[in-house]
């Protein structure tokens, strides 16, 4: 699958989703691409936080609900579309990434999913607020495109 829209990690996509420090910089980044490709692991993280947004009472039922709504929305316009990627080769890749990157970049496991997920499904620039993940994913050989949170006043 050769794809050379930007993969947007999952705590820019909440950005989108819910207003907060970054979200009017990751709305123009975002508004660059026609389409943002959306791992499972990236939607199941967008969906949990908002989710526990709500359960910590920083939004309310109906926001929730409604920005929920709108990822359902922009899956079905494609405005998101979720990667079908192959397990295994997503596998291959992460366990490569932390065997080679790991002691020197301290990743997280979740940010080097990330970052294979990118680079299997053949993105160009990785999209990202975390500095050791964009040092991981240019190791991976992509373009990162940071955004750098500290420089935003809120």
């Amino acid at each position: 699958m050769a794809n050379t829209e930007a993969y947007f990690d999952s705590s820019l996509l909440v950005k989108l989703y819910h207003p907060e420090p970054g979200s009017a910089e990751t709305a123009r980044l975002a508004s660059t691409y026609t389409a943002l490709p959306l791992s499972f692991i990236a939607e199941m993280e967008l969906r949990n936080t908002l989710r526990a947004l709500h359960g910590r009472s920083v939004i309310n039922r109906r926001k929730m609900e409604a920005a929920l709504d709108c990822i359902d929305q922009d899956c079905e316009t494609g405005r998101l579309y979720r990667l079908r990627l192959d397990p295994i080769a997503v596998e291959k890749c992460a366990f490569e990434l932390s065997e080679s990157y790991t002691t020197q970049f301290l990743g997280r496991t979740l940010d080097i999913l990330h970052v294979a997920n990118a680079s299997t499904a053949g993105c160009k620039v990785f999209v990202t607020s975390d500095k050791r993940q964009a040092k991981l994913a240019q190791a991976a050989a992509l373009e990162v495109d940071f955004i750098d949170l500290q420089q935003i006043t809120p």
